[in-house]
């Protein structure tokens, strides 16, 4: 039913004058400042949720500034910000293709050596190391064509799309959980979010959110206190690694869950 048709129903229904137009304009305006939400736009979670919207230019428009001194900082927060984060995520992708290089190179070089293995039936290569004067370098009279190898783009592409597509789906798999959206509406969220067009249409972080326990809070420090006693732990470590070396074995004084096997 479209808006107009059940504007005049409304107003053939109503007995008082027909303000159907400022009601919608009054939810309207209550839904977009956040008069109308139960819980507070820019807590502590919104306020993050914001932050982060903005740095990455998605912008879903869930949460707006409403005032002049808020929409100043958001323009100066955003030059530095999105500038801030376009740079960090070149630099982030450049690295991480370098490393996928390295891991494709890797299985690359292990694929020809377990290929020569079984190809091998006469006598082993003989590999002859040759060091320079400061015997800081090493070379392989084995290494060749190896060396200029590099993984093709293709293999890099389908690396990519495959982690992406991975990371999609899992993370759809978590906010239909948490949002109690169907599968498909999420990887929708999903792949609007991260490829920053922001629509809007599904936006999280809208619900209450129950404040946690403070007991949990209290139990999880007590157990990092008492379990992750870092200095101590390392410091026995050393001092049993060395009992070790030296073909001895250490006093009895030393707890037994450092005992190396």
């Amino acid at each position: 039913m479209s808006l107009a048709r059940y504007r005049r129903r409304y107003c053939e229904n109503s007995s008082a004058a027909c303000d159907f137009d400022d009601l919608v304009a009054l939810i309207r305006d209550g839904t977009s400042s956040g008069i109308a939400s139960t819980r507070e736009r820019f807590d502590y979670l919104g306020s993050l949720f914001f932050s982060a919207t903005v740095i990455s230019t998605i912008g879903f428009g869930s949460s707006t500034p409403r005032t002049t001194g808020g929409r100043v900082l958001t323009i100066i927060y955003g030059v530095v910000g999105c500038t801030s984060c376009v740079l960090f995520f070149n630099l982030f992708l450049e690295r991480f293709v370098t490393a996928l290089s390295y891991l494709l190179r890797y299985f690359h070089e292990k694929k020809i050596q377990r290929r020569l293995m079984k190809n091998s039936s006469a006598s082993k290569p003989v590999t002859l190391l040759i060091n320079n004067e400061d015997y800081c370098e090493s070379a392989s009279s084995c290494e060749g064509p190896m060396d200029g190898w590099r993984p093709s783009v293709y293999k890099v592409f389908f690396c990519l799309f495959s982690i992406s597509a991975l990371l999609i789906s899992s993370a759809a798999l978590i906010y239909s959980h948490v949002e109690d959206w169907a599968y498909v509406e999420a990887m929708y969220f999903c792949f609007i979010s991260f490829a920053t067009i922001g629509f809007g249409d599904y936006v999280s972080n809208q619900k209450d959110v129950t404040k946690m326990n403070g007991d949990l809070y209290r139990q999880f420090l007590n157990f990092m206190i008492k379990k992750m006693d870092v200095k101590g732990t390392i410091c026995c470590l050393k001092k049993k690694r060395r009992y070790m070396g030296l073909g001895l074995r250490p006093p009895k004084v030393f707890p037994k869950f450092m005992d190396i096997t």
